[in-house]
């Protein structure tokens, strides 16, 4: 019982990050055969974009799992079922920056030696 408290709160702190509200988590450790069960897994989209920021134009605008769970048998064998799972993407279009190197370096030029770009 001990340790079941203590890896569920250890799993719900690892978690938190990225979750809206706190998680409903079940877990029965034992030593054949552990299983858990999380429900209403609501995930901070805001955080979640800020992670998939590299690729563009691709944000999410909900997130959440309704029903998760999972057994272990052994070191190798496990199983796992998702039920209702929800992602919805935003779509979005982003505005490139336009490169103003150059511009910026002429500019720079210019107010060091105004005949060179005169």
């Amino acid at each position: 019982m001990f340790f079941t408290t203590a890896i569920s709160k250890k799993l719900v702190s690892l978690l938190r990050p990225w979750l809206q509200l706190e998680p409903e988590l079940e877990l029965n450790l034992g030593f054949l055969r552990s299983n858990g069960m999380a429900k209403n897994l609501r995930f901070d989209t805001f955080v979640l974009n800020q992670l998939i920021d590299d690729f563009p134009g691709f944000s999410l605008k909900d997130a959440r799992v309704d029903h998760l769970s999972f057994q272990f048998f052994s070191r190798v064998n496990y199983r796992r079922s998702w039920c209702s799972c929800h992602i919805i993407r935003r779509e979005e279009r982003r505005l490139r920056p336009r490169d103003t190197y150059l511009e910026d370096n002429k500019k720079i030029l210019a107010l060091i030696d105004p005949v060179v770009n005169g």
